[in-house]
């Protein structure tokens, strides 16, 4: 929750989670967790600050939860553990860069596409309003670019 200090981590062994921040009353999805991604600490769990982001399961979930205090004791065990989390933590990183980077070039058509392209499962598994607030449009104007895409495909 928005204001707790995250004390554990978490692995998505099952189950989809959404990240989101709660903008004048509104939420805004800014990520979602699938099977096989580490849920990423945007901010503050190494500084102890409190979160400004909710987590909430999409889906039933199983998760593998770690303690922070107890990272640094694992990393030295299981040195190769530590490199693991540096790549994920890499590929978080260069996926977001992407994200961002697509809501200033892209359309929300285009981004929608390209969603459609690297997460399609997500169409199935995710509420339409919750897809919308992720691509930063409206449920409507996702309708709209749905039923233009599909219109599109059968005048084909």
């Amino acid at each position: 929750r928005e204001g707790q200090i995250a004390v554990t981590s978490h692995f998505v062994l099952k189950g989809c989670i959404r990240q989101y921040y709660l903008v004048d009353g509104v939420e805004k999805t800014v990520h979602f967790y699938t099977q096989g991604e580490p849920v990423t600490a945007t901010e503050g769990s190494n500084n102890k600050l409190p979160s400004k982001y909710f987590l909430a399961c999409v889906e039933d979930c199983i998760l593998s939860v770690g303690q922070h205090d107890q990272e640094a004791e694992i990393n030295s065990r299981f040195p190769k553990f530590e490199t693991v989390c540096r790549v994920a933590t890499e590929e978080e990183l260069a996926r977001s860069h992407n994200k961002f980077a697509s809501f200033l070039i892209n359309t929300p058509e285009e981004r929608y596409l390209q969603l459609l392209q690297t997460r399609p499962d997500l169409v199935d598994r995710v509420p339409q309003y919750h897809l919308a607030s992720f691509l930063g449009i409206t449920p409507e104007s996702l309708s709209r670019i749905r039923k233009r895409i599909m219109t599109r495909k059968h005048s084909m």
